[in-house]
């Protein structure tokens, strides 16, 4: 631009576009880069609810479960043995009457004949039982 002090007269004169500098250039490769790095976040994030709804039926399967077996541990804790020969459970409130008839019964009775005769087999044989029959030979 030329001014003359007598008449103001100025010349404009074509300007080239600009080139872009060099950190106009990284910063639209950052740029590029940030967007890239989004799309693979939102990606990640997608894949992981999918997952997640695939897993909350299981999660509420096992809370079920976890329900479950805290209601019988605390039954069991509470009033509730297990007889050792049948494996029953047993009320601690049963009545004397309820009690006997369980000793009497087949279920007891049965057990009570199987482990007797466990025990007397596992004292005469020891722990691994009897020696295996001979191969070949038949009965």
């Amino acid at each position: 631009t030329k001014t003359t002090s007598k008449t103001k007269t100025t010349t404009k004169t074509a300007t080239p576009t600009p080139t872009p500098t060099k950190t106009q250039i990284q910063v639209e490769e950052l740029q590029k880069e940030l967007h890239q790095l989004i799309l693979k976040k939102q990606r990640a994030l997608f894949d992981i609810a999918r997952k997640l709804q695939t897993y909350a039926p299981m999660q509420e399967a096992m809370e079920q479960q976890l329900k479950q077996l805290n209601y019988v541990k605390s039954d069991i804790v509470t009033d509730k043995t297990v007889c050792e020969i049948s494996g029953n459970f047993m009320s601690a409130r049963d009545a004397d009457e309820r009690i006997a008839a369980h000793y009497a019964g087949k279920q007891y009775v049965g057990w009570k004949l199987v482990r007797d005769k466990l025990k007397e087999m596992q004292n005469q044989y020891g722990r691994q039982g009897p020696p295996a029959p001979a191969r070949g030979m038949r009965r």
